[in-house]
């Protein structure tokens, strides 16, 4: 058997120091790549010795000059003093950061190509004047002499940032690397009696290149090449970019491999819904596979986003599970709540009223989900809620903080008055996520103090950063940037690892997820402030040399690997349709040529036949967490009268995450029909929130139908027209119905004027949301409901919910039934639930439920009107929506404790199970 890449480097480097690696350097791709070649070294010295410095690129500069390269926010603000200088208007903070990132990205990319900065700059001035008015115009315009400025003077802000960071010490990686290269001399002779060897690197930008050259003219170097003859002999193989053009530069390429047309392969596409429906095929697939085989397995994860719930399922698994992917600070609890934080000081800076009510709740729930404070918050909840108040201004903060000593902490941070580096000093005191049982958050929490102590020593030194709206966009910036990376034993176990972590690494078992092409290799756009054209001529880095370096790690990946599994999805995470990457077309085309060893297999579904017509699932563990994540986000009526028709559909639907299908229509749905109608409605409306049509407006509306149906149209249903057929006759249809809508609300003002009724329309197409006080039904986990109506409008003090219907509603459907529970018992009452909890909802934001009316306006019901939830004998009132919550937890509670999720003999509705 072939040996692994870094075990034949170990190998190699041993025959050339056998008895001393002190004096070795040894530059590697990626940080995983250190704790393996570290491993085979060990194992092939058999005794104790000094070990070689193992450095990554970023790291071997910094090693080299002495010093190291500044954070993301030490830069931004360094780039701002800079800006403060050279221009004659500068922009504020807020304002600046926003193209910073994109200004700084270009520089280094300047740097980095070891080009001329001043004829880029000419250049590109020359072509913003080209693009921005015609040569014939003798006098600039303010604009144009503004639009002008702002390129002279980016300019002006690279010079003034490159001459002033040696002096200020503030380093980007390629400003380090040119100032490396600058002072050689010195290098050369601190570097004197060491060997360095770049293991595994495939690209190198012109600086990196030219430092690499320098020292191999003064020192024992040599770089160790992982190619195959596949990509590097095929000149449209983007994979071979780097190897070619490093060979049309007459470098010696060492062992250019032969790993595609010798070795035996085993290939299997796999098929799958969603990503959700990968993660359990994999678990499926690893279950079935020895401790020894799982020893040498990775599983790669080109989009982190699934990593929580691929862990969830292989909670199970016989090995160790090592992950080397970073999770992004952002998606930590951590940082989510000191980011609410922010936005809520930002508001309180601008709205006089006070702190939102259900801000304030969603900010104290943050911290029940980390079990942080997590008994106080509840109490604190629960008299939030008690209260009905709808803003807390300060003297009803400081009433809380009187009644609540142990979140009195946490409340002062949100004094109005409070200067904001005495509020984020006392937010590290106050906090201690770091404590926290929850491994993830204890790790997220030091980085967030090591953040926050940052950004007060920023704002103590620069006056402009003293307001929330700089901070909040400095923080969210920065925590965006950062990552949580996991560390396990990565010799023992399997391996789930983030693409980039793979470099130089081989395994026997390889898993590809999310092998779709939107994620592998993705979008490859970046922003730039200098044209493709411009930078082509001047041999900066270009979109296809960031695909030509993810080409090349996905097909390293293949080279030892005895069997791959990749797997894509026929979803995206939106629902949308989306298609297979396209290194599987070139495997599935180019690699059968190459081997006849090499089978390549495909499977539609990555789930067992046997599982995916399972009639029943087992409630797991992993069923309730993704219970509990979707009940502390939000349950919608749909979902429950989905579990009420179904509860294995429910299971596939909501638990497991496979959405809907998306069907290209060749004629317009049902769906797409109603969504048309929706659309038209929502655009008209929302011209008249706070205020009413009139009769003069529908009128107008009425004479301009054909321009908002088209205007509809063309938003939801591009794909065919509808100007031949059945797509023509439903356009018609469409019309007719909303013409008929029109007269009726037509008619319906006319009745409320002469009755002098005063009307307001509210709200469009808005969102509803409420927690359930869930300690009160002895339960310990958040649940809330949330909903969206189309309409909400104020007749003479009651509030009326509107919802309109693409297919039918009976009288029964909107009758109340005096035993409430009824409704969460099967599907036969599911626009009864609907209604009430539109009510229920809306009630919680502090409104009577007297005065609240929910109805639907079904499109073929026309004259029916607008049907509203009302009884024989009983209207809704407070005591009904109480009976209607109790209900409505006892439905959670018989979700959690089933002991399957079956599916519903006889429905004729299911769209996974059956």
């Amino acid at each position: 058997m072939n040996k692994k890449f870094l075990d034949r480097v170990a190998e190699d480097i041993l025959q050339r120091h056998p008895s001393d690696l002190s004096e070795v350097i040894i530059v590697l791709p990626a940080k995983r790549a250190k704790l393996f070649i570290r491993e085979y070294l060990s194992k092939r010295m058999g005794k104790a010795f000094w070990l070689p410095r193992f450095l990554i690129m970023p790291e071997f500069v910094e090693y080299l000059s002495q010093r190291r390269i500044s954070s993301e926010i030490d830069l931004l603000i360094f780039l701002y003093e800079c800006h403060l200088k050279i221009s004659s208007r500068p922009e504020d903070f807020v304002a600046f950061i926003k193209w910073a990132g994109l200004a700084l990205k270009d520089f280094n990319d300047i740097d980095s190509s070891l080009v001329d900065p001043d004829k880029i700059f000419s250049d590109l001035r020359d072509i913003r004047e080209i693009d921005g008015w015609s040569f014939n115009s003798k006098t600039l315009s303010a604009g144009q002499i503004e639009y002008m400025k702002f390129w002279s003077e980016l300019s002006d802000l690279h010079n003034e940032f490159i001459a002033q960071s040696e002096a200020k010490n503030i380093w980007t990686y390629q400003s380090l690397l040119k100032s490396v290269l600058f002072h050689f001399a010195k290098v050369k002779e601190d570097l004197k009696g060491n060997s360095v060897y770049f293991v595994g690197i495939a690209s190198y930008s012109p600086a990196e290149l030219k430092l690499f050259q320098e020292i191999q003219n003064s020192n024992v170097c040599d770089a160790y090449w992982d190619f195959d003859r596949l990509y590097v002999e095929n000149p449209m193989h983007e994979a071979g970019f780097f190897a070619r053009q490093l060979l049309s530069k007459s470098i010696k390429l060492n062992w250019i491999g032969d790993h595609f047309s010798t070795v035996e392969k085993e290939i299997t596409f796999y098929q799958c819904t969603t990503s959700i429906s990968q993660a359990f095929s994999v678990a499926e697939l690893l279950q079935k596979m020895s401790a020894e085989e799982l020893n040498n397995t990775c599983v790669v994860l080109p989009d982190l986003s699934g990593l929580d719930a691929l862990l969830s399922i292989l909670s199970d698994i016989k090995v160790p599970v090592n992950i080397a992917a970073g999770i992004p600070l952002t998606e930590s609890l951590p940082v989510k709540w000191t980011l609410f934080f922010l936005r809520l000081k930002l508001s309180q800076e601008t709205k006089s009223q006070g702190i939102y009510f259900q801000d304030l709740i969603e900010w104290f729930q943050l911290l029940i989900e980390m079990k942080h404070h997590d008994e106080e918050s509840r109490e604190l909840i629960r008299e939030i809620r008690k209260e009905k108040r709808v803003f807390y201004d300060q003297l009803s903060l400081n009433e809380l903080m009187r009644r609540y000593a142990g979140v009195t902490s946490l409340l002062k941070l949100l004094n109005r008055d409070v200067v904001t580096t005495d509020v984020l000093s006392e937010l590290i005191v106050s906090i201690n996520f770091e404590e926290s049982e929850i491994d993830f958050v204890a790790v997220a929490g030091l980085k967030l103090k090591e953040v926050l102590r940052q950004l007060i020593d920023l704002s103590e030194r620069h006056s402009y950063l003293n307001n929330w709206n700089a901070l909040k966009d400095l923080f969210e910036l920065t925590a965006s940037r950062d990552r949580i990376f996991y560390d396990g034993q990565p010799i023992q176990g399997l391996q789930v690892l983030s693409m980039v972590e793979t470099r130089a690494l081989d395994f026997q078992h390889v898993f590809v997820l999310d092998a779709n092409e939107d994620s592998l290799p993705g979008s490859s756009h970046e922003q730039s402030f200098i044209p493709f054209d411009l930078r082509h001529h001047h041999h900066l880095p270009m979109p296809d040399e960031k695909d030509a370096m993810y080409a090349y790690t996905f097909y390293r990946l293949l080279h030892f690997a005895q069997k791959v599994h990749l797997l894509y999805s026929t979803v995206s995470g939106d629902f949308k349709g989306t298609e297979q990457s396209r290194y599987l077309t070139q495997i599935e085309n180019e690699f059968p040529k190459f081997n006849s060893k090499l089978f390549i297999h495909k499977k539609s579904l990555s789930l067992s036949a046997d599982f995916a017509l399972r009639q029943s699932v087992v409630n797991s563990d992993f069923a309730r967490k993704r219970l509990d994540q979707i009940l502390a986000h939000g349950i919608s009526p749909s979902a429950i009268n989905k579990f009420n028709q179904c509860p294995l559909d429910f299971y596939y639907r909501y638990i497991i995450g496979l959405g809907e299908e998306v069907v290209h229509e060749e004629q317009m749905s049902i769906a797409t029909f109603g969504t048309v109608i929706h659309h038209v409605l929502e655009k008209f409306y929302s011209q008249y929130v706070d205020s009413f049509p009139t009769n003069a407006d529908y009128k107008s509306l009425e004479e301009s139908m054909d321009f908002y149906l088209d205007e509809s149209i063309s938003a939801n249903y591009s794909s065919h027209g509808t100007d031949t057929g059945f797509n023509l006759l439903a356009r018609s249809v469409a019309k007719t119905m909303l013409i008929r809508i029109i007269r009726y609300e037509e008619e319906l003002l006319i009745a409320r004027n002469k009755e002098q009724l005063q009307m307001t329309l509210l709200k469009v197409e808005f969102s509803l949301i409420r927690s359930v006080e869930h300690e009160k039904y002895g339960w310990d986990r958040p649940v809330v409901m949330k909903g969206k109506g189309d309409r909400l409008d104020r007749i003479s003090g009651i509030d009326y919910i509107l919802d309109y219907k693409t297919g039918s509603v009976k009288d029964e459907d909107t009758e109340l039934k005096p035993e409430i529970e009824i409704l969460f018992k099967h599907n036969k009452s599911a626009k009864q639930l609907q209604l009430l909890a539109y009510i229920y909802m809306y009630a919680g934001e502090g409104h009577a439920a007297e005065n609240i009316r929910a109805g639907f306006y079904s499109f073929t019901n026309h004259d029916s009107g607008y049907k509203f939830l009302e009884g024989k004998k009983e209207q809704v009132t407070n005591e009904t929506l109480e009976r209607f919550e109790s209900a409505f937890m006892d439905w959670v509670k018989a979700v959690y404790s089933l002991e399957k999720f079956e599916h519903t003999k006889g429905c004729d509705y299911c769209q996974f199970c059956n």
